[in-house]
Formats: C-alpha cells, sequence, structure tokens
C-alpha cells in the first residue's frame, strides 16, 4: 500500500500496485455514448470530481491535501474509487457509473464450472464458402500456399515476465493458452455483431461442442461497407485450469468484467515474418507493427456467452488502423506472412508472468479467393469478384 493510500482514510486497502506503466497506455472509454462510463483521463479532473462529491455530502468534509493524494493514487483505478464512495455515503462518483465493482474481481471465476470435464474433440471450423487453407506452422511459409493458416509460434513474442513491474524484462510467450480452430472470411449487407449468435455456421459449430471444452475465443475484424467485410477466428482453450494461475486470474477477470476494464486490458501484437520491404516501411510509419491496448486504438463490442467470449473490433473506426489494412492488402497481399496475437496484459503481480490468449498466421493473402458473399445469410455463396479484385476496388481503405 502506498502511503497517498494510507492517508485516504476512506480507503485504506486500495489496490498496491500503482507503479507507472512502462509501455504507455491512455485511460479512455471505447465509446463516446452519454450513457457509458468514462474515466476521466488526468489527476485535475479526478481531484475536480473528489471536491464536488464532498462538496456536496452534508458535514463531509476532507483536506485539499488528502483529496490531492487521493487524485494520484486512484487515478488507475477509478471504478474501485467510485464503489467505495457509493458504499459508504450512497452517492454516485460517475453518473454514469461503471458498470461492475472491481472488488468482484478479486475471485473471478470465467467460465470454470466445478467438477466439469470436457471431452477435448475439436474439430476444425470452416465457414463455408471462404477460402482459407489449414496448415502445420513448419508449412506455412512455402512459396505456393496461398491464404494458409495455422496457430503461431508463441516463443517468438516476447511478453512480461513475473518481476516485470519492477525490473521491467520480457520473456519468450510459454505455448498460447487457446488452439486456434479456424478462420473465416465474408461480406454482408449489414454489419455482423455477435457472430457466434448470428453468423448461422458458426453457431452451429458451437452448439455442436458444447462440452468439447471449458471455452471458445473468438475475435473478429470489421470493416465497414457497403459491403460491410469480416474475418472471423475462432480458438479453444487448451491450457488446463490450475497450470498457470496468473493466466487463469488475468482471463477470469477479464470475462467478468465490463467493458471499460476489457478495453484497458486486452492486448494486440501483430509479426510480419514475411512482407515486402517498402510495405513494411509504410507500415512502421503508420506505427501498425507496434503492440497496442486494442480498446484504446479502436471500438470493440464484447459478448459473453454460456462457453464463448467474443470481441469485435472495427477497423474502420481508425483512419490509421484502416490505411495500415489497406497499404498491407493493396501492396502486400500475396507476398504476406502475418502473425496477430492477442493477450490480456498484465497489470498487476499476480497476472503476471503473461500468456497469449491465441494466435493465427495468415500466409499469402489473397483477398478475393478468402472471401464468402453472405449478403444472403440464408443463401450464403462463393464471392465472384468484379473487373477488379475486392482489395483494389472496395472502398473499405
Amino acid at each position: 500500500m502506498s502511503d497517498d493510500e494510507e492517508e485516504f482514510d476512506d480507503f485504506e486497502d486500495a489496490s498496491d500496485n500503482d507503479k507507472d506503466e512502462k509501455e504507455e497506455q491512455d485511460v479512455k472509454s471505447s465509446s463516446s455514448s452519454s450513457s457509458v462510463w468514462q474515466p476521466v483521463n488526468t489527476e485535475p479532473e479526478l481531484y475536480a470530481k473528489l471536491r464536488k462529491f464532498y462538496d456536496d455530502i452534508p458535514g463531509e468534509t476532507l483536506p485539499e491535501e488528502k483529496i490531492k493524494r487521493a487524485s494520484t493514487a486512484y487515478l488507475r483505478h477509478q471504478e474501485l474509487l467510485h464503489f467505495r464512495l457509493f458504499k459508504k455515503y450512497g452517492v454516485k462518483l460517475f453518473d454514469p457509473a461503471p458498470l461492475r465493482d472491481p472488488e468482484a474481481l478479486k475471485n473471478p471465476v470465467g467460465f470454470y464450472k466445478k467438477g466439469a470435464t470436457y471431452t477435448g474433440k475439436v474439430s476444425p471450423f470452416v465457414l463455408p464458402y471462404s477460402g482459407f487453407i489449414p496448415t502445420k506452422y513448419k508449412n506455412s511459409t512455402m512459396k505456393d500456399l496461398f491464404n494458409g493458416i495455422s496457430n503461431v509460434n508463441s516463443s517468438e513474442f516476447m511478453l512480461r515476465g513475473k518481476n516485470y513491474l519492477e525490473d521491467g524484462k520480457k520473456f519468450p510467450s510459454k505455448e498460447a493458452a487457446f488452439k486456434l480452430d479456424g478462420k473465416g472470411a465474408f461480406i454482408s449487407n449489414e454489419e455482423v455483431f455477435h457472430c457466434a449468435l448470428n453468423l448461422p455456421p458458426l453457431k452451429k459449430w458451437l452448439d455442436k461442442h458444447k462440452g468439447a471444452s471449458e471455452s471458445f475465443f473468438i475475435q473478429t475484424w470489421m470493416i465497414p461497407g457497403p459491403p460491410h467485410f469480416h474475418v472471423v477466428n475462432v480458438w479453444h482453450r487448451t491450457l488446463k485450469r490450475g497450470e498457470d494461475k496468473a493466466f487463469d486470474l488475468a482471463y477470469d477477470r477479464f470475462c467478468d468484467a465490463d467493458d471499460s476494464y476489457r478495453n484497458s486490458k486486452l492486448k494486440y501484437k501483430v509479426h510480419f515474418p514475411e512482407c515486402p520491404l517498402l510495405v513494411k516501411g509504410a507500415i512502421k510509419t503508420l506505427g501498425g507493427d507496434r503492440p497496442c491496448i486494442i480498446g484504446n486504438k479502436l471500438k470493440v463490442h464484447y459478448h459473453r456467452g454460456e462457453n464463448y467470449m467474443e470481441c469485435n473490433i472495427n477497423i474502420g473506426s481508425s483512419m490509421i488502423a484502416r490505411n495500415v489494412a489497406g497499404v498491407a492488402m493493396k501492396q502486400g497481399g500475396k507476398r504476406l506472412i502475418v502473425d496477430q496475437t492477442f493477450l490480456i496484459e498484465g497489470q498487476e503481480i499476480d497476472e503476471l508472468p503473461e500468456r497469449l490468449i491465441g494466435g493465427s498466421r495468415v500466409t499469402h493473402i489473397d483477398l478475393d479467393n478468402t472471401c464468402g458473399d453472405y449478403r444472403d445469410m440464408e443463401k450464403p455463396k462463393k464471392y465472384v469478384p468484379g473487373t477488379e479484385s475486392l482489395a483494389e476496388s472496395s472502398g473499405w481503405w
């Protein structure tokens, strides 16, 4: 516990992990909607909120110095601050309020079910009319392989070690906790959110695999149209519960939390094992090769089901992200190999060391031949390109 927190009497047992992050983060909400809780970004803003809060409570005063100290100590724990004040005074610090009390995340459960057993029998997910070709990692660099997909080599990704908060050291990731089941791309007349429910082949596949794994992780990239373009990735958990308690805790917290917490924790890392030099330079200039907390950069919609966690990421919500995707597809495409991974950022000692949730390698992308035409969801078909390829003719970029 820091000295700042000890002197702020209302909250004697606040989090003791307030060291500055060594990787820059923005404390932001993913939505500008007035109906969604948004944290403040600076200590002066939090100070002003606290000052007004105490001014509005009859008979309550707090020395200026203590409010300043509290503003420093709780800038990264604003949800905790809100709920502790509300419990004591019955008055909201934030309105709209955070959705979930962070103290409820001390003992998260995620998808754990006591006594449950799983078959481990998971068949590949294949989206009809989408042309990705499953392959083994060792074969993923073959020159004549197009639209190949495989798991990544997790050890090529450097993640935060057990003592990162003290020494800043990173180490190769252990094997990812989830294994890639498949990838599919499709166009549609409308944006498709919550694919686990609204993309019929995926819904059918998940229903078939109830009891096969503790949980599935689903992630989609979305580019607004029309037509609207989607790429959906599906993984299932292979890491046995209890083998990595830090991962269990971090992932369970992520699944049990509200969207503002999830936006502060989901990290995206990408490598380009093969990439034309000019394309790599353009992507680097745009910042597209840097790891990031994805919810700080793009709008993300989260959906939790009985046995899955789904994240829909809108590339169109950032001009930079759209430009990076455009450069990659227009100028790289068939000469690219891309490794994409997701993880929960370890921001507390009990969440370290980090481990990848999962990753996917895509080899030599021929966009026209990866895409199914789902403009009629009940009657999907193979996409037939026009005079120009999707990468060249679309207004996505």
